[in-house]
């Protein structure tokens, strides 16, 4: 039966309601986890290395299965694998509340992040499928605050749930949670709109992806400790390097490929991943080393620590909505790039600051880079969604949440070995140990500033590809692969 208006717009509120909650747990799983590994290790009595796996093994399923996912419900439709999910996510949050043992609480993560996975890859996806032909900034910007809001309130709401009961209501807490929005998905989410398809998935692109984008994933976590001279970490680059080739090379042989490598002679769409790629390596950088300047250099307590970085992530969250709504009526792109260029700004403020400087000096520098963010992060992620095919959505959204994945897991590592070795320099000239963090937030985010400063030229280039005239709507579509497997004429305009 055909839906009137008002059950259009009611259906697309609730299917908005059930994949921000489904985001909001996704990223929530991503820190809050982490304040309660001491108690986790007392009570299981794991070791160090199994408390780190409790974290790692979520992250490396999610980075290393997110693009295929995306891929597998263009094929097979969104509804049916988000569902599968939600339902593996809330389930797995029950086992691993319920865990007897450390390694049973790993295999569980490992699970937890394959439903993580899903919901990561699809929401965006889901969301821009309710909204087609419609303005989808101030949606999309919800969820662009259910990403922050998670990752802000991770910690705090973590110590609440360990000081209230224990560390098995940090997961358990999900189950409720994540029923509700699978019953929501399930009444309001229509089934596949557009035909089926009839092309074989790539199950050996998908599994080669996997391997690639673990090994680079593991390398980066163990750069933070052993150093990227590391036999382990240049192996597991190396496996890296050759799984990327090895999956060129059977994407260009495969009639249905994972990953439509044609996609990239778009420019506007690989500039914008590699941007992306750049803000959260810098975004990481400035998550990791402002708690050590904070903490180390001005003395604070871990509360005051933890409550002045938190209000980074808040301006970003509470941002997101109004700037999606601003990217509506003026454009995208172009709030795209003050957003970045805000960064800089932000970026070159924070590379002066000194242990004197307080905590008003402190927050003024991070609202900047997060107000910079927010005028980031939602143009980009609707200018990217309202751009991609119907067909192509999962794969689009699978490639955002990707993106923002690599960028996080670089700067964790790249940032962090930065941030060291300027503190370490620092410190063979005599200095006070504050005045070496100084320092080395000084150098850190002076590379920061740099970094930044690329993204915000590649992002200028975007804005000159877009005012190139244009003859047809398909020339502003990302790029399909036709019958043949070979782009069409109008598509080869907007390539590179």
């Amino acid at each position: 039966m055909q839906q009137t208006t008002g059950e259009k717009t009611v259906s697309r509120g609730w299917i908005l309601f059930g994949a921000a909650l489904a985001t909001l747990m996704s990223s929530l799983d991503t820190s809050i986890v982490n304040i309660a590994l001491p108690t986790i290790i007392t009570d299981l009595h794991a070791s160090f290395a199994q408390a780190q796996w409790v974290v790692l093994s979520y992250m490396l399923v999610v980075t290393s299965l997110i693009v295929g996912i995306g891929r597998l419900s263009d094929l097979f439709g969104k509804k049916r694998l988000y569902l599968i999910g939600l339902a593996l996510f809330s389930l797995t949050s029950l086992f691993c509340g319920l865990s007897p043992t450390a390694d049973w609480l790993i295999a569980m993560r490992a699970l937890q992040g394959l439903g993580a996975a899903v919901l990561m890859a699809l929401s965006f996806a889901i969301v821009s499928d309710a909204y087609h032909g419609m303005k989808a900034g101030h949606a999309l910007g919800i969820l662009t605050a259910m990403v922050a809001f998670g990752i802000a309130l991770g910690p705090t709401l973590g110590g609440l749930l360990l000081s209230a009961f224990s560390w098995h209501a940090i997961f358990i807490i999900n189950v409720p949670f994540g029923l509700l929005a699978c019953g929501v998905i399930w009444v309001f989410l229509p089934g596949k709109t557009f035909q089926e398809q009839t092309w074989r998935f790539d199950w050996p692109g998908m599994i080669v992806l996997a391997l690639t984008l673990g090994c680079y994933a593991f390398a980066m976590t163990e750069a933070e400790e052993l150093g990227f001279t590391s036999p382990l970490v240049l192996g597991l680059l190396g496996g890296a390097v050759s799984g990327v080739l090895l999956f060129l090379w059977l994407e260009r042989r495969v009639m249905s490929p994972l990953l439509p490598l044609q996609i990239f002679r778009n420019a506007t769409l690989s500039i914008s991943l590699l941007v992306s790629v750049l803000v959260y390596t810098v975004m990481m950088g400035v998550i990791l080393i402002m708690p050590f300047f904070l903490s180390e250099g001005e003395s604070y307590s871990s509360v005051l620590t933890g409550l002045l970085m938190s209000t980074g992530a808040l301006i970003t969250a509470l941002l997101s909505t109004p700037v999606g709504l601003l990217a509506n009526r003026f454009g995208a792109r172009p709030i795209m790039a003050i957003g970045v260029a805000l960064m800089v700004v932000g970026c070159l403020f924070m590379s002066t600051i000194t242990i004197k400087a307080g905590i008003a000096g402190f927050t003024f520098r991070l609202a900047i880079i997060n107000i910079g963010l927010a005028l980031f992060q939602t143009p980009n992620n609707t200018a990217m969604m309202e751009s991609a095919l119907p067909s192509q959505r999962g794969l689009i959204s699978g490639l955002l949440s990707l993106a923002r994945t690599l960028g996080l897991t670089t700067g964790a590592s790249f940032m962090g070995t930065i941030y060291a070795s300027m503190v370490a320099i620092a410190a063979q000239t005599g200095v006070t140990h504050p005045q070496a963090v100084e320092a080395g937030t000084h150098g850190s985010f002076l590379v920061a500033s740099a970094l930044i400063g690329i993204a915000f030229l590649l992002t200028l280039l975007v804005l000159r590809i877009q005012r190139k005239p244009v003859t047809n709507k398909q020339d502003t579509a990302l790029s399909q692969p036709t019958s043949t497997g070979k782009l069409s004429l109008d598509e080869q305009h907007t390539s590179i």
